[in-house]
Formats: structure tokens, sequence, C-alpha cells
């Protein structure tokens, strides 16, 4: 999601994204995998002169990543 707007000279944006992912468990590894995510842009754009111009951006980004191990099964069979 963004906007962008622009006032006389200035031009002015701002970006983000947010994501939540999560995975079943893998057959071979019985890994449940997740990961969420976060970014945000901010941009500043100035027109000084027709043959000059200057900008400036920020940006932050964060992302976690999780994998759990689905606790183990009980065996049933009775102990002989």
């Amino acid at each position: 999601m963004g906007v962008t707007e622009a006032i006389g000279p200035n031009h002015y944006s701002v970006y983000a994204t947010y994501a939540i992912s999560s995975r079943s468990p893998d057959d071979e590894q019985h890994f449940q995998r997740s990961y969420q995510e976060l970014r945000i842009n901010f941009t500043y754009g100035r027109d000084i002169r027709p043959d000059l111009s200057g900008n400036a951006s920020l940006g932050y980004y964060n992302s976690a990543n999780v994998t759990r191990r689905p606790p183990r099964r009980s065996s049933t069979a009775p102990i002989r």
C-alpha cells in the first residue's frame, strides 16, 4: 500500500507492506515454518531548478522467521 503526493516542487511518497505466512510441516523433517515481515519506505524529492533535483529515502525492514518442531507423539503400544 502506498501514497504519493506532489506539492509544488516537493514530492512525497510513503509505502508499507506487512505479511504473515505459515506453512504446514514438511513431510520429511516435520518442522512447521512461519514468518512475518514489515516494510516501510519514505521518499522525499525536490525540484530545485529545471536541470537540478534532489531526493532522499528512508526505509525500515523487519523480518522474523520461526521454525517449530511439533511435540513428539507418544506410543500407544503397551510395554512388555
